[in-house]
């Protein structure tokens, strides 16, 4: 996560560039062998499929969509563009509990460091962790993740973006909140038409692939066992 409403990374280039910084693929085998997917954007596939309408459908819109690949001469290149070109240095909280963010963040470290670009991390609890985050005391640079128990983007993205998500309990920890997306984003959330949410769904992630909010990280794979009886 970004926090785009102040330095370095209220700068796009800035969050560009680190974004180059992390090996995704690497990454997820490293922390999850085969039990994980990289996503394609700020959500689990998943979360898309219903608006979509079939796999066909959101997969031809996710390949078209920016990826951030792993790539130190393309992040130079951003940071050079950059308020910050000669670097900066950043604290870096993480929830200690959670296997995917000490490698995820210790890779990052090292390749960010001949850049100019100094993450001192700073390892907390889960408890810590998440009250920061309940809080509102979001990071220039942290971790964040999110469980969503449905298949839709109001569980999970929509509760990531927007004016009204960047307040104590909420959880667009990124500060995103471009007012062009303020309509399309209730397009998403109060809208019963599904072509509707699907485009809008589309503006949102198109705009954050370009602008980088987030980088998004892994989907692990999660088993559910219900009991007998449940409904």
């Amino acid at each position: 996560t970004f926090d785009t409403s102040r330095a370095p990374f209220d700068d796009v280039h800035a969050r560009l560039a680190i974004s180059h910084l992390v090996d995704r693929e690497a990454l997820a085998q490293v922390a999850y062998g085969d039990e994980a997917e990289v996503m394609r954007g700020m959500a689990p596939d998943g979360e898309f499929l219903p608006l979509a309408g079939s796999q066909e459908s959101l997969d031809e819109f996710l390949s078209g969509l920016t990826q951030s690949e792993f790539d130190v001469e393309a992040a130079r290149a951003e940071l050079e563009q950059s308020a910050t070109p000669d670097g900066f240095t950043v604290e870096v909280p993480y929830p200690s509990s959670e296997p995917f963010a000490e490698p995820v963040l210790l890779s990052l470290q090292q390749a960010a460091e001949p850049l100019g670009i100094i993450l001192e991390l700073k390892p907390q609890t889960f408890i810590e962790w998440a009250t920061d985050i309940y809080m509102f005391k979001p990071a220039q640079l942290g971790m964040f993740q999110i469980g969503d128990l449905q298949p839709d983007p109001n569980g999970g993205m929509a509760l990531m973006i927007g004016a009204a998500n960047a307040a104590p309990t909420k959880f667009n920890m990124a500060g995103w909140t471009p007012a062009s997306l303020e309509p399309t984003i209730l397009d998403l959330t109060q809208s019963s038409d599904r072509e509707t949410r699907w485009e809008a769904a589309q503006e949102i992630l198109t705009l954050a692939a370009e602008e980088m909010p987030y980088v998004p990280l892994f989907a692990p794979n999660t088993v559910l066992v219900y009991g007998g009886g449940y409904t």
